[in-house]
């Protein structure tokens, strides 16, 4: 016998998939919602949107949401003001001629990490690696 694959629908979204050779009706809850998906060309996947028309079933992808750029943006500049609070001590050590190696080493890690930060995108980041 062949497997059918099913998506249940809650609420116009597509809250689980199934797949079985047994008829789902007698399976399951008689309330819950089960669609055959197996002729689907793109198959849904939870999460997607389900409305019927006429008898007939339409999935489709959700949306992805444009970026908070507002809220990137802030992201990085906590990221830069925590790197810059960093800098400032190590700064006065070499400034003063008394950093250890390990501090020239730290200073010089932050400074790229906040360069990096500065020609960050913030519409489609990819964030650095932070040296602390």
């Amino acid at each position: 016998m062949m497997t059918t694959a099913y998506a249940r629908v809650q609420d116009n979204i597509v809250a689980e998939l199934f797949e079985t050779d047994l008829d789902i009706k007698g399976l399951f809850h008689p309330d819950l919602i089960w669609v055959d998906v197996s002729a689907e060309r793109d198959r849904p996947s939870c999460g997607w949107s389900a409305v019927a028309d006429g008898g007939r079933w339409i999935f489709s992808k959700p949306e992805t949401p444009a970026p908070d750029i507002a809220q990137l943006a802030a992201k990085r500049d906590g990221l830069m003001s925590e790197a810059a609070n960093r800098i400032g001590p190590l700064s006065d050590c070499v400034e003063l001629g008394i950093a250890t190696d390990q501090e020239v080493e730290a200073l010089r890690r932050l400074r790229q990490y906040r360069v990096e930060l500065m020609r960050l995108d913030v519409s489609n980041p990819s964030w650095p690696t932070p040296p602390f």
